[in-house]
């Protein structure tokens, strides 16, 4: 039981990590909040284009 849970545990560690190194490079991951937030717009009417 306890090496399940250290192995989950080193799983979720493992996964933070690389979450975190990949997330702060540059360019490695797309940015799709600006698209967000023209879609947000774009269904309150608040579109560029009105």
């Amino acid at each position: 039981m306890i090496f399940w849970l250290l192995l989950l545990n080193s799983v979720a560690l493992a996964a933070g990590l690389a979450w975190e190194y990949w997330g702060n490079r540059p360019g490695a991951l797309p940015n799709i909040n600006a698209d967000k937030i023209l879609l947000l717009q774009e269904q309150e009417g608040h579109s560029k284009e009105n």
